[in-house]
């Protein structure tokens, strides 16, 4: 099916529609293609990153002979300063406090 002449499609539009074609063709838009090259090339830097922190994250266990795998947990500060204040009294770092913590429960569940 052939489209209909512009001059006829022109009598289809309303008043909002006509109003938005007299500012384009009065060049009132911008095309603003720096800010989607800006955006393409931020989004190719963090998939990068991202990948590239897959793999680092895979060699240091690879290299790990243990088979020791860090984590990462997000805590309360309310939270970590009572274990800290916890591992102090032990005489150990709040690390290997949390650690040890973790071993006494394994051991307790089973």
């Amino acid at each position: 099916m052939k489209p209909k002449p512009i001059s006829e499609q022109m009598k289809t539009l309303n008043k909002h529609e006509l109003e938005m074609l007299e500012s384009v063709e009065n060049d009132e838009w911008i095309s603003n293609y720096n800010v989607l090259d800006q955006f393409e090339k931020r989004k190719r830097e963090l998939a990068l990153a991202a990948h590239n922190s897959i793999v680092q994250h895979k060699l240091n266990n690879n290299n790990n002979n243990n088979n020791d795998v860090d984590i990462n947990i997000n805590i309360n500060r309310k939270e970590l300063n009572l274990i800290e204040e916890l591992a102090l009294e032990e005489g150990l770092s709040y690390e290997k406090w949390i650690l040890n913590s973790i071993y006494r429960s394994i051991r307790y569940a089973r």
